[in-house]
């Protein structure tokens, strides 16, 4: 489990030929710094990304964890849910959880919430990485 690189924790699970990974933080670099860390452990291919739910701090860095092959499973409701809340409520959303989550803070004020030690967001929208896979 990868603890501390964003918000949300990504979970690593090997299998014998291929990795799965769950949840993706919210930041394509800091997934791809996670990936690279996590391919000590297993350098296998990513088979396998699952969305738990739709938000942005658990999907919005699959492209750092992306590879050839690599499907992206969520359940149904995901798409509703990306749709609805984290699309047409985005600014109203985004406001109040980088509220919540201590980002307008002076870095000397900050402090660890268990996960990450602050939503690391970038308003430039990354490429999103929609579910091949529902269940």
């Amino acid at each position: 489990m990868a603890i501390g690189y964003g918000l949300a924790n990504s979970i690593l699970i090997t299998g014998d030929s291929g990795n799965i990974i769950i949840d993706t933080t919210e930041d394509p670099q800091l997934a791809s710094e996670i990936n690279k860390e996590f391919k000590k452990i297993s350098n296998l291919p990513n088979q396998a990304i699952i969305y738990t739910h739709s938000h942005v701090d658990h999907w919005r860095g699959a492209p750092g964890f992306m590879e050839e092959n690599t499907k992206v499973y969520a359940h149904k409701t995901f798409e509703r849910g990306f749709f609805k809340s984290n699309n047409l409520l985005r600014p109203i959303l985004t406001e109040r959880g980088m509220k919540q989550f201590g980002h307008f803070l002076p870095d000397s004020l900050k402090r660890g919430h268990g996960l990450g030690f602050t939503l690391k967001f970038d308003f430039e929208q990354p490429p999103v990485i929609y579910p091949t896979e529902f269940f």
